[in-house]
């Protein structure tokens, strides 16, 4: 999944992939967006949790497929590498200033992890 989504940065980067920007529910794209890797984490005793900043409004524009697709790839890597324990999901506003919002969205598990050098490597070419 990572080389594809560093290959759609590129595309985006260079304007050959358009984003959509229409309403639709945060929340209910985020929940959906778990649900294929819920299956897997329950048969290894893992638990998901979605917390939602109640701040945060329920409909925003934004391209809510993309976002699906990249936190599919993001959950189902963290129940991947994860033997036990749980994987977090947290969106949560970061700004807002009418008519923009900035969200921050982060998956958190107990997996092994990465050490900081292979962390560093990760989009280097």
């Amino acid at each position: 999944f990572l080389i594809n989504d560093v290959l759609d940065l590129g595309r985006l980067a260079s304007g050959s992939i358009l984003l959509e920007s229409v309403e639709f529910d945060l929340l209910e794209t985020v929940e959906d967006a778990v649900l294929p890797s819920g299956a897997l984490a329950g048969t290894r005793g893992i638990e998901i949790f979605v917390t939602k900043d109640p701040d945060l409004p329920s409909v925003v524009v934004g391209d809510p497929n993309r976002l699906k697709q990249i936190i599919i790839n993001l959950v189902s890597n963290a129940v991947k590498f994860t033997s036990k324990g749980e994987v977090q999901i947290t969106v949560s506003m970061s700004s807002y200033s009418f008519p923009f919002l900035e969200v921050d969205l982060s998956v958190r598990d107990t997996g092994i992890g990465m050490t900081p050098e292979a962390a560093s490597q990760v989009f280097q070419r």
